[in-house]
């Protein structure tokens, strides 16, 4: 499978090159050729359409689409899209995400963005950017590697405690969290996770946070 740092580094040698990619051989180093080429030829999904099209495509071909209205942040190896008028044409524009974001902006490497009177016939290069989130609309995740081992981790690192005496709570992350009905304990049970009987001494040092 596809780790993120294999996309990411390789957006970056075509950045640090100073060149671009054509994916469909058509009107040269366009925005959406820098990504489709990760959605062809690391996942053999590539999308249609312009930048602005590319979540509706995305959800079609079976990718995760997070838009931004959810709160959400982009992550390293996503594909952001985003607003982007030329001559009263709503195009978009897109490009890949390099670094975790802050929730306000994020570091990406996108393609024909130079601003050459031509660019929408002849594209440009791949360039490295900072960008303001605010006319992102939403990005798209492909299924990376790490992302699976990430959740698998995520969900080992969870599990509800009981003892006599005290009920049952939940744990993850190593934060303890009182379970407020009844029904909630059978709930996680059926999805996984797993139980852990322990002593009322335990119970009550995971509660304080102090498990030594």
């Amino acid at each position: 499978m596809v780790k993120r740092s294999d996309v990411v580094n390789w957006a970056k040698d075509l950045a640090n090159r100073g060149v671009g990619v054509d994916y469909d051989g058509q009107y040269g180093t366009q925005c959406v050729d820098l990504v489709n080429w990760v959605f062809g030829k690391f996942f053999g999904r590539p999308l249609s359409g312009n930048a602005i099209n590319l979540l509706d495509s995305a959800k079609q071909n079976g990718y995760t689409v997070i838009y931004k209205s959810s709160g959400a942040a982009p992550k390293a190896g996503d594909v952001f899209v985003m607003n982007s008028i030329i001559g009263g044409v709503n195009y978009g524009h897109t490009g890949l995400v390099i670094e975790d974001s802050n929730g306000s902006n994020m570091k990406t490497v996108e393609q024909n963005v130079d601003g050459n009177a031509d660019a929408l016939y002849v594209g440009g290069p791949a360039r490295y950017r900072t960008r303001s989130l605010t006319d992102v609309i939403g990005w798209i995740r492909p299924k990376y590697e790490d992302a699976d081992i990430s959740k698998e981790e995520e969900e080992e690192d969870m599990f509800t405690i009981s003892a006599p005496n005290r009920g049952i709570a939940l744990v993850t992350g190593g934060v303890f969290y009182a379970l407020l009905d009844a029904n909630d304990p059978a709930v996680f049970w059926a999805n996984g996770v797993k139980n852990m009987q322990v002593s009322t001494k335990t119970f009550d040092n995971f509660q304080k946070g102090s498990v030594k």
